[in-house]
């Protein structure tokens, strides 16, 4: 089956900036791809995500409920952990060894070290525009920066 065909035609994309604190990159979107995201990528989006889920974990467990369920858990935890040291045995005897090398190392060359070098902490610029023009982040088609009318309504999510 051929690839899907791109259209050729420059269309209107709108410039969005995404919304991942740790991002913050500024992209293009046009009319067809345009779902309100305010992300870049999937990955940007599923960091979001996980933000999202952490912060939600963290207000139910200052619930009532959660401090319940978590006592329970801890309390089913303890008594299994207190189970299984009942049955551990207080001390394991060494195999003997075969040889003096066998617990001697022998090898005395030197580890060798690598030296990290430290990331740039270089805060977001926009992104130049590139010299081939603007593209779709998601299909890839050509096209222009749109500016809003005056008159036309300002969406946040949707419009810079």
């Amino acid at each position: 089956m051929p690839p899907e065909i791109v259209s050729v035609e420059t269309v209107p994309l709108r410039e969005r900036t995404c919304e991942l604190r740790t991002c913050q990159k500024i992209f293009y979107i046009c009319r067809r791809c345009d779902r309100g995201q305010i992300y870049c990528s999937r990955p940007c989006s599923d960091a979001a995500r996980k933000e999202q889920h952490r912060k939600a974990q963290a207000k139910y467990q200052d619930s009532a409920k959660g401090r319940r369920r978590r006592a329970a858990r801890q309390r089913a935890r303890r008594e299994r952990l207190r189970a299984r040291a009942e049955n551990k045995v207080a001390d394991h005897p060494f195999p003997a060894a075969d040889t003096a090398s066998s617990f001697l190392c022998d090898d005395v060359r030197p580890v060798p070290q690598t030296r990290l070098q430290p990331l740039p902490s270089v805060p977001p610029s926009p992104q130049p525009i590139p010299p081939t023009g603007l593209r779709c982040q998601f299909c890839g088609c050509p096209g222009y920066l749109r500016k809003r009318d005056a008159d036309e309504p300002h969406h946040p999510a949707r419009d810079p």
